[in-house]
This record gives structure tokens, sequence and C-alpha cells, in this order.
């Protein structure tokens, strides 16, 4: 069974939300990095994804603006997301000892799946960049 571009990514975001909420349980070291690299590996690939579908939507004309701005914004995240999460984690540790250690993981499972349902949601068109030829004017 095919699954597409969307498929695919719905599965990833999946398999990412997984690994983010099963890592803060892992008892031993190589069992914790076999579950990190599981899951950065997906993150990236999910990056990945996000490109292909952008480009595939966007006309070419456009392109170059949009990457522009979904560069800044990556950046931007790049930027607050270790702040925010190093925070929210001391935080919740201070607060809540032991038990407040999975909540950033936690956190980053329901990104990953929110991820993945908008993923599965995405119109047929940023399968094959149709789109694109549509809405390219002569």
């Amino acid at each position: 069974v095919a699954l597409g571009l969307r498929g695919f990514a719905a599965l990833l975001g999946t398999a990412a939300a997984i690994t983010s909420c099963v890592l803060p349980f892992t008892r031993d070291v190589l069992g914790a990095n076999l579950v990190q690299m599981l899951a950065t590996s997906m993150t990236v690939a999910e990056g990945s994804m996000t490109m292909v579908f952008t480009n595939n939507i966007v006309p070419p004309e456009r392109r170059s603006v949009v990457n522009g701005v979904a560069t800044t914004v990556d950046t931007l995240g790049k930027a607050i997301g270790p702040v925010g999460t190093s925070y929210l984690f001391a935080l919740t540790l201070s607060r809540y000892g032991r038990p407040g250690h999975s909540f950033v993981f936690l956190g980053l499972g329901v990104l990953h799946a929110a991820f993945a349902f908008g993923a599965s949601r995405l119109p047929r068109t940023v399968e094959s960049g149709s789109a694109c030829a549509a809405a390219v004017v002569p």
C-alpha cells in the first residue's frame, strides 16, 4: 500500500510522538540513546517533509519569499526553543521533582502528534506539486 507523502509524514510524526513520550521512561543509557537517535532522525525527516510540501504547493515565482519567511520562523524557533524547553524542564523538576522530568518530553510528543495530524489533513496537491502548475498565471 502506497502511503504517499502525506501518509509518510503522518507516520513519521506519529513515530516521533511515541519516541518522544517513551524517552523519559527508558531506564538504561543504551536504550535512551537508541530512542533519542530515532526521535532525532524522525524530527529531521519531519523538517524535510515540511520543505517538500512547501515547495510542492507554492508557485515557483513565490518560493523565494515563502522560503525566506519559513527560514526566519525556523531560526526564531531554533533560538527560542532550547531556552524555553530548558526553562520548562528546570521549572517542572524544581516544582514536581522526578515526576516532572517527563513534562517537556510529553509536550514534544504532543507537538509531533500535531504535525502528524496536520500532515494527514493536507490537500492532495502537496503530493506532486500539481497546485503549482494550476496556480501559474500565463
